[in-house]
């Protein structure tokens, strides 16, 4: 849940002072960004090797990894 900013206002009205409580403004979400093509490349060896621990699975993955060119696609080839 995204935080809210707190701000403090004084109202003037003649001689007496009324401060009123903190007034919260609502921020804007962040987007989320898409996973990049390593990211989506371990979740593809993980699919396919769930017996394995996580870090033996990265350990596969950086075998199997080829870069992926600026032209072409995102997706990362898996040679498995």
């Amino acid at each position: 849940m995204p935080r809210k900013k707190q701000i403090s206002k004084t109202i003037k009205t003649g001689p007496v002072e009324i401060v009123p409580e903190k007034v919260l403004e609502p921020t804007v979400e962040k987007k989320k960004r898409a996973p990049n093509a390593w990211v989506l490349h371990c979740q593809q060896v993980h699919s396919k090797n769930k017996d394995l621990p996580y870090k033996e699975v990265l350990k596969t993955a950086k075998e199997t990894y080829n870069i992926p060119s600026k032209k072409g696609s995102v997706k990362a080839s898996c040679s498995n």
